[in-house]
């Protein structure tokens, strides 16, 4: 996300607004005039709205975008909390893309570690093939290599590093002194790739292998991961349901009747509504459903929280014993299922003295 949000929005910005690299440069050098002023002011203008909008998006993602309107019509001390928090994820933002950058690439961000960790000799990587290039110097001096020394791939890197040097641990890839390199050599009439995809060992001049321990030790973990991955995806269900005892007692007895209560939440994570059954199955026969209807509509994004009392004849309960609410839609194309526990007292022990059964609810 750190490169994507960078290179692709707020780097456009800045080329869109100062121009290039040299264009730039040049403006930073320049003294303090009405122009300068204007374009800097304009574009950090520009990072304020869109790290505003970009805070605003994710919060969608927790509220919803019509909620997120409603919220953004109202006073800020409607909703102060996220008021704050828009204030300070768009400060955060806005202090990442417009001054501290690369540095989050090189100081914070652990993809340099793990790509050193996973890489040898014949791995991928983009190189400098110093063989070509070296020594450098100015087209038309003698014996020179290919590099002009023109500096185009240091200057087009956003973490600063100079690619001539080997592979470094600031490199993220974006193959942009590729591009750079390219361009020069066409310009030049020479070939193509001096900065290129290759291996240390391809760059040496070496023997390229791919068919490594390595390289299977990896296939085989992207296969374990992308197994779980598709079997996580597919046990997602457009409805979520929790199950939890009420507060107070654990069971109430109303005569011959013992009673245990519970919440049943249902969410829907559907845009239109949808209808619900739900149905709790146990270790005993004569265990009765209530207090939840038979069949209820959820609205679409919406959550329901309802009451479900079991309820079992004293003279059938046998001990605590385990119980199964299932959720499943109107057309029973899948379920869900949580489980619970149906508890009471144990009537074979002689009483020492009952307190008074609240009435059922």
């Amino acid at each position: 996300p750190q490169t994507v949000f960078l290179d692709q929005v707020y780097r456009r910005i800045e080329r869109w607004i100062e121009g290039d690299a040299f264009r730039r440069r040049a403006l930073d050098a320049a003294p303090w005039t009405t122009a300068k002023l204007g374009r800097r002011g304009l574009k950090h203008a520009a990072y304020a709205v869109v790290s505003l909008v970009i805070a605003h998006l994710f919060l969608a993602y927790y509220v919803s975008i019509p909620q997120l309107w409603a919220m953004m019509e109202a006073a800020p001390a409607a909703h102060w909390d996220l008021f704050v928090f828009i204030g300070i994820a768009a400060g955060i933002l806005y202090f990442n893309f417009a001054w501290f950058r690369e540095q989050f690439c090189v100081i914070l961000c652990p993809y340099g570690r793990i790509q050193s960790a996973l890489t040898d000799d014949h791995t991928l990587v983009i190189g400098y093939d110093s063989a070509r290039g070296e020594p450098r110097g100015k087209v038309g001096t003698a014996g020179a290599g290919d590099c002009v020394g023109c500096n185009r791939c240091v200057q087009v890197c956003p973490t600063g590093i100079d690619i001539r040097q080997g592979l470094q641990l600031e490199c993220i890839g974006c193959a942009a002194c590729i591009d750079a390199c390219d361009t020069v050599m066409e310009h030049l009439g020479r070939p193509r790739g001096l900065v290129r995809y290759d291996s240390l060992q391809g760059l040496a001049g070496g023997r390229r292998r791919f068919w490594r321990p390595r390289t299977l030790l990896y296939a085989a973990l992207l296969l374990v991961g992308a197994g779980a991955a598709t079997w996580a995806i597919s046990t997602v269900r457009s409805a979520g349901l929790s199950v939890v005892r009420m507060g107070g007692a654990p069971y109430f007895i109303d005569g011959e009747t013992l009673r245990n209560q519970f919440f049943v939440r249902i969410v829907n994570k559907r845009a239109a509504a949808v209808r619900f059954r739900v149905h709790a199955e146990g270790g005993a026969a004569a265990l009765v459903q209530g207090g939840f209807p038979e069949e209820v509509e959820v609205p679409a994004l919406g959550e329901i929280v309802q009451p479900l009392i079991l309820q079992l004849p004293r003279s059938q309960y046998r001990g605590p014993f385990a119980v199964v609410v299932r959720l499943a839609d109107a057309s029973g194309t899948w379920q869900l299922a949580r489980p619970a526990e149906f508890v009471g007292p144990d009537f074979s022990a002689p009483a020492a003295g009952t307190a008074a059964t609240p009435p059922a609810p």
